[in-house]
């Protein structure tokens, strides 16, 4: 966080030269270590400047699993019409997972797929709303989508994301976090 942010947040009120670069805090008890993180690749930004605090092999393609269901929830909500009913196919049902609890030809709005593509992580919500739309159509959609952001190094092969070609990287992903915002 922000110094200036992180006091207030506080309660402590400070005033601060404007030109003055704000200072970073990391929770380690010597301020002198950066903080120890594990992961193969990381980004960590504010997502309101663009600003990047922190980054490791922030170009390095790997497989995004779930997060994929942010793209597929971002072409839903802009190909959707009010009161679009999909209905849950055999396929969808195949999908790996049992979170959204469908049945075989149940119709279900379009925003209750998506409610439960979000919050439940759904597969099969989310080859229900591909089929919607058309399956590889959507895809198609979904890579298109990833283009106008300029995610450059992201790559679509399902809507679900338990392709393992579903892969970006923390750059792009910073990106897609900042659209999203």
């Amino acid at each position: 966080l922000p110094a200036e942010t992180s006091n207030t947040a506080l309660g402590a009120e400070t005033e601060e030269p404007a030109t003055k670069k704000p200072e970073y805090f990391y929770f380690n008890k010597n301020p002198n270590l950066k903080p120890k993180v594990s992961a193969e690749a990381y980004l960590v930004g504010d997502l309101d400047t663009g600003e990047v605090i922190l980054q490791k092999n922030e170009r390095e393609k790997l497989p995004i699993a779930s997060v994929s269901k942010l793209v597929t929830a971002l072409v839903a909500t802009e190909l959707s019409n009010e009161g679009d009913v999909a209905q849950i196919s055999k396929s969808a049902l195949a999908t790996y997972g049992k979170n959204g609890n469908f049945s075989l030809g149940e119709k279900i709005g379009v925003k209750e797929l998506l409610y439960r593509l979000l919050l439940e992580s759904s597969n099969d919500a989310a080859e229900a709303l591909a089929e919607f739309w058309g399956y590889d159509t959507f895809i198609k959609k979904m890579n298109q989508q990833a283009d106008l952001l300029g995610l450059q190094d992201t790559y679509f092969d399902d809507s679900s994301g338990l392709s393992p070609n579903n892969q970006s990287t923390t750059a792009d992903l910073f990106k897609l976090a900042g659209y999203i915002n």
